[in-house]
Parts: structure tokens; sequence; C-alpha cells
């Protein structure tokens, strides 16, 4: 008797390890990080739209923590002279634009099967956005503050005009989602996956503000605007998966 219930818990103890073994989910302790392709659009990028840094934390088999973070910095850089006479003027462009954005979530996954792995959860998100530009046409400096912009000059057969179009516009935003995704482990511990959300976003941007000091030169409204969105989404394209 005392044989036969060691060789059932033996029996049981390598059933256990066995299973434990097999599994090719992200289990308690187990850190994920994520990259996505749009195959609509034929790009491939680290982690989501945003290019932000995401990973998630296990804190058990059925509970991630959710963190993404991105800082971008971008700077344009042009001169050129144009000859008039003997006097050539210079001409320069400078443009920066620096965007910082956070957002932290939590995850539920529900039971699935072996290879798959759905879950339900929520995210919280916010950003920042800054950008400047400064033009230099020999002694006239015009400073757009807030954005970048292009300028385009038009003849209609009777007038002369000018068309501003705005680019890499400066903004602050907030954002909740609910979330609502799929896992499907291909291997252990890698894995393709889709998430969708429904949630209500708030962009305030920057005030545009054009100053110069050519007193004969164009003037321009300073702009301001926000808006809001509230609905569903599908976030980040196909999802490619490693666990560490």
């Amino acid at each position: 008797m005392k044989k036969l219930i060691l060789l059932f818990s033996l029996f049981s103890l390598i059933s256990y390890n066995g299973k434990c073994q097999d599994t090719l989910k992200a289990t308690a302790k187990r850190i994920s990080s994520e990259l996505n392709i749009n195959p609509l659009n034929g790009s491939f990028s680290f982690n989501n739209a945003n290019a932000q840094i995401k990973i998630r934390k296990f804190t058990s088999d059925h509970k991630a923590l959710r963190l993404a973070i991105t800082t971008t910095y971008l700077q344009n850089n042009s001169s050129s002279k144009s000859n008039y006479g003997y006097d050539p003027i210079k001409q320069s462009i400078y443009q920066r634009s620096l965007t910082t954005a956070l957002n932290i979530g939590m995850e539920k996954h529900l039971n699935g099967t072996r290879r798959i792995s759905p879950y339900i959860g929520w995210e919280l998100g916010f950003a920042i956005k800054s950008s400047k530009e400064i033009d230099k046409d020999g002694g006239i400096k015009t400073t757009i503050d807030g954005t970048w912009w292009t300028r385009q000059a038009y003849y209609d057969g009777y007038y002369h005009y000018t068309q501003v179009t705005f680019n890499e516009r400066g903004f602050w935003s907030v954002g909740a989602n609910i979330v609502a995704g799929i896992d499907f482990y291909v291997a252990k511990d890698f894995y393709f996956g889709v998430e969708i959300a429904y949630g209500l976003d708030y962009y305030k941007y920057s005030k545009i503000d054009v100053s110069s000091n050519d007193s004969y030169g164009d003037t321009y409204p300073k702009l301001d605007s926000n808006k809001w969105s509230f609905g569903p989404k599908l976030l980040n394209g196909i999802r490619i998966g490693f666990v560490f």
C-alpha cells in the first residue's frame, strides 16, 4: 500500500512538472515586450503607434501590469544662399519637436487554451509635445511657437496669395481606455496578438504664435484649439511579443 501511494505521488509530481514545463504562455514574475506590424500601411515599429517602449510584468499567471513610455526628439536644420547682385541673402530654417508619452494599465488574463490567452483590462495615458520653428531670411527673423509651418505662394491670375500648412503641432493629451485582446502563442514565450480598446481622449493643442521683426511683413492670428474623441479603436496593428 505504501509503495502504491509512493508511486501515485511520484506520478502526480511528474505530471504536474510536465504541465508546468509544457505551458507556452507567460507566467508569474515574467516580463514581455512587443513589436508591431501594420500590414495595411506596410510599417514595422517597436511597440505601438506612438513608438513607445512597452513592457508587461506578470504579477501572477492571470494578471499583468503594463507600462509604455516614449521620448522622441526631432530637429531639422537647413540653410541656403540666394544671390542678388553683389549682396547674397542667407536663408535658414531651424525646426525642433519633443514628444513624451506615458501609459499605465492592468490586464486580467482569462483561462483560454494552451496557446490562446484572452485578456481584458484598462489603461490611462498622458502625452505632451512641444514644437518650434525659427526662419531667417537675411536680417528678417520669424519665430513660430507651437508648430512647424510650410508656406506656398500661389497666383490665381488676379492676386498673389500664400497658403500656410501647419505640421508637427504641439499638444498635451490625456486618455483612458478599456482594452481587450488576445495573445496567440506560436511557441514557448513567443506570440502574436491583437488588441482593441474603447475609450476617451482629450487633446489640447498648443497655441500657434507667429512673431517677426519685419514690421512690413504679414500678420497671423494666434490659433488655439482642442479635440475630444470617444469610441472604439484598434491598437498597434498586429503585435509580436517576446517573454523574458
